[in-house]
Formats: C-alpha cells, structure tokens, sequence
C-alpha cells in the first residue's frame, strides 16, 4: 500500500539534494558532474538530470553522491523503484550516508515497506535531532500499534507535526491510549484550532480536557457546536456534553442534551442507549422504557436497544417483558451473547436458576472463549448451594477457574472462586483470589470480606482487626459518596415523540 506523504516528509527532498553538495566531504567525487547534475535538480530537469548523472556513474560507479543525484531524478521522474535501487547503491559504497538513507526511507515509508523502521532507525543513530525521521518512525510505530515507543518519536518531531493534524492526532490519541489525558489536550486543542469546523477534532479535545479534571473547560469547548448548528450530524459531541454534565451531578442538563441528541440523531442508536444507562442509574427504570420504546419505532430491528430494554424491564419485575426482548435480540443477533447473559439474568431474578442455568450452559457452549459467560453460569450454579462432591458443584468450581483464566482482570470472578474455596476449606487458595481482586480493586467489600473470614482461619489472626477497619473504611466511603449523589429521578412519559429536527 502506497502512503500520501505528509508535508514534513515532502522537506527530505531538499534536504537531500542540500547534502549532496555540502555534507560529508571525506567522500571523494568527480565535482563538474555532481555540480552540472545539481543545477540541473534545481531547475527540475529532472531527465537532463537523469542523463548526467548516468554518464558520470560509467566512470565513477563508486560514487555515493552521484547515486544519490541519481535517485533524487528518478524520484522526480515520479520512479520510486529505480530510486530506491539508486539509494541502496549509494549506500553500499558509503553505508551512513546520510542523504541516501533520508531517500531510502522516505521511499519505503511511502509505501509501507519493512525496510522503513530499520532504515529511520539507522538515520537517527546518525542524526538524533532529525525531526522528519522522528516524524516518520512516530507514524509507523503509531500504525504498527506501538503507541508506548511513538510518543516519544512524536515529542521529538513537534517542530515539523505542529501544522499537521493527521500526525498530531496520531500523537494525542497515543497519549490517550497512555492515560495521559493532561498531556494530550493541548495536542488536540492546536488540531482544532487548525481546523475549528471538525467535529471529530472538537470531540477529542473536549474529551481530553474533562478526563485531565477540566470539566469547565470541556463544556467551554463544546458550546459553540451546542449553541448552532455547524455539528449537528454528530451526536457524539451532544453525548459528551451529557457525560460531562452528568460527572458534575448536573443529571438534569444531561436529559436535555440526551434529549437533543436523540431528537437530532433519530436512527443513531447511542444516544438511545445512553439515555438507558442514565435511567439505570438513576432508578428511574420506566424513563427509560419509555425512551427506548421511542427508538425501537425508529430502529425496530436493532438488537442493543432490545437487550438495554429487556434489562430495565428485569429492575420493574416485568420478566414477560424482558424475556420477549432478550429473545428477540437473540433472533436479530445471535452471534450477540448479550441478549443471552441478560436472559439468563432475568431467570435468575425469578428464582428459575434451572432455566438460567440451562441459558449460561448453551452461551458458554456457543461462545467458549468469554469468560462473562461462564462467571453466570458459576453465579447460577451458586445459587443452588449444591454440596461439595456433587456434578454441580465441581461444574461451578470449574466454570469459576475458567471465567478466572479467560479473563485475569475480572474482579468478580476472582471473588467467586475464593468464596468457592473458602467453601471447601482451601483457605489459601481463597487468600489468593480474594487478594487478587483487591488488586484489581482495592474498593472491592466482598472481597476483603472474604479475605477477612479466611484469614481468621490462619495463624495471621492478628491481620483481621487492621482488615476490619479497612472495611470499615470502604463501607463508609461507599456511603459518603452515596450521600454525595443527586438524587435525581427522570420523568417517564407515555411515548417519547422522536423526529428529525435536521
């Protein structure tokens, strides 16, 4: 694949036919053909150009200048193969010259060749300070997924990316990718300042700003395209806004700008299913059904909206309901293990753990390599507190090891097997699982909980009273915090009236 070169690879061209006449002097060369060859660069004859150099390589086939002229006019000649051979000769009678490795690279960085990392890396061994090498190898690396080592490259390069807002997003969605929010809304602010009028570049900078703590300023960003209409085919950014608003216990202007988002943006699902999450949150499970019954008119056929329906329909105790979603999701979807794990869900709500079961043993069956699944299926199995030594319970201990080796990050399941084994008495065992989750998260109460009966069963007894506080702790933040929340619930009306206002 051929790559449109950036503006700051365009510079190498200069660049290299300035070396030619003035860099490495201990490179003897025939002077009147280099110099008749380079005037001939300078006025863009790039045939003429071609034709001297070639009758001075017949008499001087060592020279690296005289290849790298060579190559620059075939590069001009719009030949890039025959200037890569031009520039690899050059550099095999002088293997650090620097002008043909700055052509070698820039051709081969053109076309997404494999050669291109090792020769920017070769000419910054030579040239640490050389911005556009920088440049280029922050970009590979970025489109080889390897943002850790690209920003560096990027810093590095910001004399020549500074007017370019492909490399710069580039480099702020690697600082993104680092959790280095701060560092990356500047980035993104002199992207947008380039181009005021970009939804996408609006979008990054703001996000950038309310993740590094400046929520204000996030909505300062924002406002313009809230107060008109220059982006009003883009719901993300009135999602964000609401995101924002809500992070700042503003539940009520986070509504709105649901709302507007919704009524602007009717076919887009997101905003429907953001409106869904809130109404979740907030216990105000009919507002939205009531939203979400708005938005299957629109998108009768869209899975996401059913499964999202299907599970408030669960917290009003409607199961009919809910089921009839979650099995229409699956028919619309069923690759979708959602609309599964949410069915199962709903069964275990209604105390039919036998018909849950059954639903997590056919979606850990149709989808072995998700460890969710087999988390509900030990959380189903668990509820019918079968004895140890029985089928079932050797099924819950093993769906518990699987979910814990599918998934090393999952917290809850890590808390399940140390309930397991504190069970059966495998007290270290539990130990291990229950630090295991509070490594992951150190807020989590089941897990200390648990962490605390087994270690009273150890000779580390005198570790439980310092345990006891630090739960003590945990519940009395989880309350303080709970206190702090808005206590906000959203009005349920009959039938949202969803149109375009485009």
């Amino acid at each position: 694949m051929r790559r449109n070169l950036p503006l700051f690879c365009q510079v190498f061209l200069g660049a290299i036919f300035a070396c030619c006449l003035f860099c490495d002097p201990n490179v003897s060369f025939a002077q009147s053909p280099v110099e008749e060859a380079s005037a001939s660069l300078r006025k863009r004859d790039f045939a003429e150009a071609l034709r001297q150099t070639q009758a001075a390589l017949s008499g001087a086939p060592r020279d690296p200048k005289l290849w790298t002229l060579q190559g620059v006019a075939h590069r001009g000649l719009n030949q890039p193969q025959q200037a890569l051979a031009d520039f690899q000769n050059a550099l095999k009678f002088s293997p650090n010259y620097i002008p043909a490795l700055e052509g070698a690279a820039q051709i081969e960085y053109q076309a997404d060749a494999k050669d291109a990392p090792a020769l920017l890396k070769r000419l910054l061994a030579l040239q640490p300070a050389n911005e556009t090498a920088h440049a280029m190898f922050a970009v590979l690396l970025y489109k080889k997924h390897r943002c850790p080592e690209a920003i560096d490259h990027f810093h590095a390069a910001l004399g020549v990316i500074s007017s370019q807002p492909d490399a710069l997003t580039e480099y702020g969605i690697c600082l993104v990718r680092a959790q280095r929010y701060g560092d990356a809304a500047p980035v993104f602010g002199k992207v947008l300042e380039a181009q005021p009028e970009n939804p996408g570049y609006r979008y990054n900078f703001a996000f950038c700003q309310w993740k590094a703590g400046q929520g204000p300023s996030a909505m300062q960003t924002l406002q313009p395209a809230l107060d008109g209409d220059a982006h009003a085919n883009n719901a993300s950014l009135w999602m964000l806004a609401a995101d924002i608003s809500e992070s700042e216990h503003n539940t009520p202007r986070a509504v709105e700008l649901l709302r507007k988002a919704i009524l602007s943006h009717p076919q887009d699902p997101e905003p429907y299913l953001q409106f869904a999450t809130l109404s979740y949150n907030h216990n105000s499970y009919q507002a939205g059904i009531s939203m979400l019954d708005a938005g299957l008119t629109q998108l009768p056929n869209n899975d996401r909206l059913h499964v999202a329906r299907g599970v408030l329909y669960v917290q009003i105790a409607d199961y009919a309901h809910a089921m009839e979603d979650f099995e229409t999701a699956e028919r619309l979807n069923p690759t979708q293990s959602s609309a599964e794990a949410a069915e199962g869900l709903a069964q275990m709500q209604q105390h039919d753990e036998s018909a849950a079961i059954q639903k997590f043993r056919m979606q850990v069956k149709a989808h072995p390599d998700q460890a969710l699944g087999y988390l509900f299926l030990a959380e189903a199995l668990a509820q019918q507190g079968n004895p140890e030594g029985t089928p079932e319970y050797k099924e819950r201990l093993e769906a518990a090891q699987r979910a814990v080796k599918l998934d090393p990050q999952m917290a809850a399941a890590h808390d399940l097997l140390a309930n397991i084994y504190l069970e059966s008495g495998q007290t270290d065992l539990a130990i291990r699982h229950c630090n295991s989750a509070l490594a992951i998260d150190p807020s989590d109460q089941a897990a200390l909980y648990h962490l605390i009966l087994a270690t009273r069963k150890t000779d580390r007894k005198d570790q439980v009273p310092e345990l006891l506080k630090r739960l003590a702790s945990l519940k009395r933040a989880a309350q303080e915090e709970q206190s702090k929340r808005v206590d906000y619930r959203l009005m349920a009306q009959p039938q949202e009236s969803v149109k375009s206002e485009r």
